[in-house]
């Protein structure tokens, strides 16, 4: 049997309007190689895509028409043949798909999918059109970079870091952690001509490269005040390096600038060494520094106590019971009942109020079961309604059915709040039992 003599250019071009056909003839036009077959490909893209972008959103076809479905099935089938017919003509495909308005453009799926058939050359193709006609235009093509993944890419993003559009730097910064992590050679390489030193100390500690810890420790043991020390500090935290705790410890007792004291206040709960709670107690026990400080301090406290325990000894020693309770009520998990259920019988009305709500993050169900005469007693006897309100929530919380009795008690509270805590927390029992 004689071969099946291959269909021409034009016979193939021709084909693209067969519904049924033109999936393979886009495919055979990119095997050809012939360039001439790019803008028809783009062009035939566009008519099969654009018919059903605002389908897509309807998510599952299971549900329309048969020749709706069938008519979007066969345009899906065309895309891809296109993509993959595009990507085999490929870097003059590519050019000539980035040249296109950002409204005519293959999806950027697409335009990735293209740029690895095309080669190791389309990262020099995407990196060309970084100048852009506008601020969205270069957004749009450094996320086709971050998406490819090739850290090639990497010097020739580093120049946008400047861009007058604010929205433009921050885009590339997020592209380079990612292709840095990936190549953290490449970053260590960056001359520090091309890079802010301190912005390249920060973009190397994103992207997790540890072998800058001791750099990091040498420029905290050197006494460098602003800037300098600044990025150390927050690097040492994005690494989670345990080795700079004391040099961050040391921060919250010099008397820094309360910039520098937030960042290593961030950096001490990102790498969670218990050693820091002891500090950070006494600085929430003296006047309160900013609000960015107080609020970075028991948001890290959250973080690193398991236990109300050193919370009730700093009250002991001077803590106001406002600033403990604010701590307090978000403690999660809690490994302490015994301390929760001490901090429940507490006299300030705030920290029981704090330990109610916290009640449902205690860990292991004997240590629930433990606690629940004591959220008992404060949801029926405390005087102060708020407390008894979240005592009654609580009980609903801990899924413990044994409670429903003490909260039909609680629906006759004369407190409107209280009755209708007991309400709400007998819905969640009946909903889970």
């Amino acid at each position: 049997m004689s071969p099946r003599p291959r269909r021409s250019f034009t016979e193939l071009v021709a084909t693209l309007d067969d519904p049924e056909h033109a999936p393979k003839a886009a495919r055979a036009l990119g095997r050809t190689r012939d360039l001439a077959a790019i803008p028809t490909l783009l062009a035939r893209y566009d008519l099969a895509v654009r018919a059903f972008d605002s389908w897509e959103w309807c998510g599952t076809i299971d549900g329309w028409m048969p020749e709706t479905r069938s008519a979007f099935l066969r345009a899906q089938a065309l895309r891809r043949a296109i993509v993959t017919a595009l990507g085999d003509l490929g870097r003059p495909a590519l050019e000539a798909a980035l040249a296109l308005p950002l409204g005519a453009r293959p999806h950027p799926s697409d335009l990735v999918a293209i740029a690895r058939r095309s080669g190791p050359t389309s990262v020099d193709v995407i990196t060309r059109a970084l100048g852009g006609r506008n601020a969205y235009e270069i957004k749009c093509n450094v996320r086709l970079l971050r998406d490819l993944g090739d850290p090639r890419a990497i010097p020739h993003l580093v120049p946008l870091l400047g861009h007058p559009a604010s929205s433009v730097g921050g885009v590339v910064w997020e592209t380079l952690v990612r292709l840095g992590r990936r190549d953290l050679d490449g970053l260590a390489a960056l001359p520090e001509s091309a890079l802010d030193p301190l912005w390249k100390l920060a973009l190397r500690a994103r992207a997790g490269d540890r072998r800058m810890v001791p750099e990091l420790l040498r420029i905290c043991e050197a006494g460098e005040k602003g800037r300098s020390r600044n990025a150390a500090l927050g690097a040492l935290g994005h690494l989670r390096a345990a080795e700079g705790v004391p040099w961050l410890l040391r921060v919250l007792d010099e008397g820094a600038p309360d910039a520098t004291v937030e960042i290593a206040v961030e950096a001490l709960g990102k790498i969670g060494d218990p050693a820091a709670i002891g500090p950070l107690l006494r600085m929430l026990s003296h006047d309160p520094p900013s609000f960015g400080i107080d609020s970075e301090v028991q948001r890290v406290l959250r973080r690193l106590l398991r236990s109300p325990r050193p919370l009730l000894d700093a009250m002991a020693n001077g803590l106001a019971p406002g600033r403990a309770a604010r701590v307090l009520s978000f403690l999660s998990p809690i490994e302490d009942g015994d301390a929760l259920a001490e901090a429940l019988a507490h006299p300030a009305a705030e920290i029981r109020e704090a330990a109610a709500m916290a009640a449902h993050h205690v860990e292991g169900r004997a240590r629930r079961h433990a606690l629940l005469p004591r959220l008992e007693a404060r949801a029926l006897e405390d005087g102060e309604p708020r407390v008894r309100r979240q005592a009654a929530y609580a009980l609903g919380r801990l899924h413990v059915s044994s409670a429903v009795a003490t909260l039909r008690r609680i629906q006759s509270d004369p407190d409107e709040h209280v009755r209708e805590a007991a309400t709400r927390a007998l819905e969640w029992l009946a909903w889970r039992h």
